[in-house]
C-alpha cells in the first residue's frame, strides 16, 4: 500500500470513528449568558444549568457529557439596576472581542462537543465568534436559548454559516421575555430571543415563559422548559 493510500485509509478510519462515537455519545457544551462569572463561583458551574445538571445526576447517562464555557468578565455583582446596565454593556463588548472567541475556540478543540447550547448573551458570543471564523469542529447541532442578539446584525449570514455541513440550528423565543424586553428598549433594538427566526430553514420554537419558583422567566427556561429542550437535544426521557 502506497503512502497516499495509507493516508487516505487513516482519514477514512478517523472519520468513521468520529461518526460512530458521535452517534453513541452526546457531548454538550453550554455557553452561559450575562453575569455568569460573578454570580456562579468556580467549582459550582452546575449552577449555570441546574436542571440539566440534575438530570445527569439522577439518570447518570453513560453516553452524555456536559461542559461549561466561562468567558465573561470578573466583577462584583451589581447592587441595583443603575449599576447593572453599565456592567451589561461591558460584558456585551466582551462577548464581541477576540479574547472571548479564543476562549470558546480552545474549549471546542479540547472538549470536541457535538452540541452547543448558548443562552442569552452566550448566543451573542457565539454569533461574533462565527463571524471571526470559529472552527466548529464536530458540532452538528446548535441551540440558542433566548438569544440576546440584536436583530440588526447579519443574522442571515450567521444562520447560513451554521447550516454548512448539515448543521442544525434551533432558536427559542418569547416576546415577553422579562430581561430581553428592557434590554431592547435600552439599546433601541429588538433581540432575536423576542421574535421568530426571520429566515426560512431555521427551527424557531416558541416557549411561553412564565415566572415560577421566584425565577425570572428569562433564566427560568433553563429549569422549567427542560422536557422541551430535551427533545431538541435528542434526549429520551
Amino acid at each position: 500500500m502506497s503512502g497516499i493510500d495509507k493516508c487516505k485509509t487513516s482519514v477514512i478510519i478517523t472519520v468513521l470513528f468520529r461518526l460512530v462515537y458521535m452517534q453513541r455519545n452526546q457531548i454538550i457544551s453550554y455557553i452561559p449568558g450575562y453575569s455568569h462569572n460573578w454570580s456562579v463561583p468556580y467549582g459550582e458551574e452546575h449552577l449555570f444549568w441546574p436542571g440539566m445538571h440534575q438530570y445527569i445526576q439522577d439518570q447518570k447517562p453513560s453516553h452524555m457529557q456536559l461542559h461549561y464555557v466561562r468567558w465573561g468578565l470578573y466583577e462584583d455583582a451589581p447592587k441595583n439596576w443603575r449599576e447593572s446596565f453599565p456592567k451589561y454593556f461591558r460584558e456585551l463588548r466582551r462577548s464581541s472581542d477576540i479574547t472571548a472567541t479564543s476562549i470558546l475556540q480552545e474549549h471546542i478543540h479540547r472538549t470536541q462537543p457535538n452540541i452547543l447550547v448558548a443562552h442569552s448573551m452566550g448566543a451573542n458570543l457565539l454569533f461574533n465568534a462565527v463571524e471571526y471564523g470559529l472552527d466548529l469542529g464536530c458540532v452538528q447541532k446548535i441551540i440558542l436559548l433566548q438569544p440576546d442578539i440584536s436583530i440588526y446584525k447579519n443574522i442571515k449570514a450567521f444562520s447560513e454559516s451554521i447550516k454548512k455541513n448539515n448543521r442544525q440550528l434551533v432558536h427559542t423565543w418569547c416576546p415577553w421575555d422579562d430581561l430581553l424586553g428592557p434590554i431592547s428598549i435600552y439599546t433601541g433594538s429588538l433581540r432575536l430571543g423576542q421574535i421568530p427566526h426571520p429566515y426560512n430553514g431555521i427551527q424557531s420554537v416558541f416557549f411561553p415563559l412564565s415566572k415560577k419558583s421566584s425565577k425570572h422567566s428569562h433564566t427560568g427556561i433553563l429549569q422549567h422548559h427542560l422536557e422541551e429542550i430535551y427533545n431538541y437535544l435528542g434526549i429520551k426521557i
